[in-house]
């Protein structure tokens, strides 16, 4: 069950999801926020990060009426743990191909050292053939990611806004 709050023009959402087959006791913690203002979505995921929750959070958001299209994406992964086999990784980056659609975006993705900063960088490293519409990286540090997903895309003019540079002008 999810609960949103409208504050200013932020939509803050929590989502409990069962961890799924492995441990049916476990839960994933996540909450999200949607800044339109900033072409922005920043969720927070703590607890056993599984394939089946992302698809899901990622689902919710793009349910969202707040949510549009193209929207860059910071995802603080720092309270989680995980370890994906490789079948779980292709399983997400085939999603994640599915949904690619046409915008460039950028999603940052904030986590602390360890066997779920190998899952992610081995997801990005097997998502090449939709990197030229979803870019990710690696993050130690929240402002780092941010300051990384809010700038122009590499080849923008920022004088003028435009379908492939959003929040340029």
């Amino acid at each position: 069950m999810c609960l949103r709050e409208a504050t200013l023009g932020r939509y803050d959402t929590d989502v409990t999801v069962a961890a799924g087959a492995r441990n049916s006791a476990a839960t994933m913690q996540c909450t999200y926020s949607i800044h339109p203002e900033e072409n922005l979505v920043r969720s927070r995921v703590a607890g056993d990060i599984t394939v089946a929750g992302l698809i899901e959070l990622v689902t919710q958001v793009s349910k969202d009426p707040a949510f549009r299209a193209g929207m860059n994406t910071v995802a603080d992964l720092r309270e989680s743990s995980g370890s994906w086999d490789f079948s779980e990784v292709q399983r997400y980056r085939d999603f994640l191909r599915h949904i690619a659609g046409d915008s460039t975006r950028r999603w940052g993705i904030v986590v602390k050292p360890g066997a779920l900063a190998g899952v992610m960088h081995v997801l990005i490293l097997i998502s090449q053939s939709i990197s030229h519409r979803i870019q990710m990286q690696l993050f130690e540090d929240v402002h780092a990611a941010l300051r990384w997903a809010t700038a122009a895309p590499q080849g923008c003019d920022v004088r003028e806004e435009s379908e492939e540079c959003p929040g340029s002008i």
